[in-house]
């Protein structure tokens, strides 16, 4: 119920591709309600950071990480998970960059991940237990900026974002995928 889209990673996130010194690779994921026994859920986009430094090693160590839209609820800060297709990221420094497929990009910041203290299957703040909680993910990216279209100005459709980096200065590069039978 977990669906794979984006692709990026350390070679994108810094110039010589290492993050504290790692190569890391990192795959966003969509999840699919209606493949579940909760069909009305959605739980949002993760993304799996692997660390791919030491393949002769066997096992690849990787975590799953919830993005997140923070707001306040009432006078408590929490957070919502971000529904969106996520089709494409694409990580340059510090921030990820997120393709939603009608509005343009979300930009979550790595450095402002943290680590949340409760385990339950519910989504931000449980005002009875006064935790925090990520659909049982240890940890969230909260979003902290957003390119999107005007309404109605184009029509395009964001299914991907890469980083390009072959001019002189790096570029995000979008795309859309359109089913031409439909």
């Amino acid at each position: 119920h977990w669906m794979p889209q984006g692709m990026s990673g350390s070679w994108d996130a810094a110039p010589d591709g290492l993050v504290g010194g790692r190569q890391v690779v990192a795959v966003s994921w969509y999840h699919k309600p209606e493949e579940t026994d909760t069909p009305g859920l959605n739980k949002g986009v993760r993304v799996a950071f692997a660390d791919v430094t030491d393949l002769d090693e066997g096992a690849v160590p990787y975590r799953h990480v919830l993005l997140v839209e923070p707001f306040m609820d009432g006078n408590q800060p929490s957070y919502r998970a971000i529904k969106i297709h996520a089709g494409g990221i694409a990580w340059t420094g510090r921030y990820l960059y997120a393709a939603d497929t009608v509005r343009g990009l979300r930009v979550f910041d790595t450095e402002r991940m943290f680590a949340v203290d409760g385990v339950d299957d519910t989504i931000g703040l449980d005002r009875g237990t006064g935790k925090y909680n990520a659909y049982g993910y240890k940890y969230v990216i909260p979003e902290v900026g957003e390119y999107f279209m005007p309404k109605g100005s184009c029509g395009f459709r964001f299914s991907y974002v890469a980083l390009d980096k072959t001019g002189l200065t790096p570029a995000l590069v979008t795309g859309e995928f359109r089913d031409e039978a439909n």
